[in-house]
């Protein structure tokens, strides 16, 4: 019977080396994930900030297109405007010198 406690005892030994065994790879593992989480969260910080950056951007840049867009309408006016005042001044000049023959 001694016996039989002796091997009960050095089972439970080699049972309790195993689970010690198992709980430090899990501590490692959870350190491990820990890590990961920490680096995703830092990662995840960079990429909101450069979105918000990148959202600014974009917002000033389209400002600057319909800025633009606009002054391309102004002088497409313009230029229309002048090229009448071309055209009408070219008429004149073409009547005068039809004239004056």
């Amino acid at each position: 019977m001694f016996f039989t406690f002796e091997l009960i005892g050095c089972l439970c030994d080699v049972a309790q080396a195993h689970a010690e065994s198992k709980l430090e790879g899990l501590e490692d593992a959870v350190r491990r994930l820990k890590a990961q989480c920490d680096e995703l969260t830092r990662q995840n910080q960079d990429l909101n900030s450069w979105k918000a950056r990148l959202t600014q951007e974009n917002y000033e840049l389209q400002r600057q297109v319909q800025e633009l867009d606009s002054s391309n309408g102004a002088m497409a006016k313009a230029r229309a405007a002048l090229q009448q005042q071309l055209d009408e001044a070219k008429a004149r000049l073409d009547e005068e010198s039809r004239v004056s023959r």
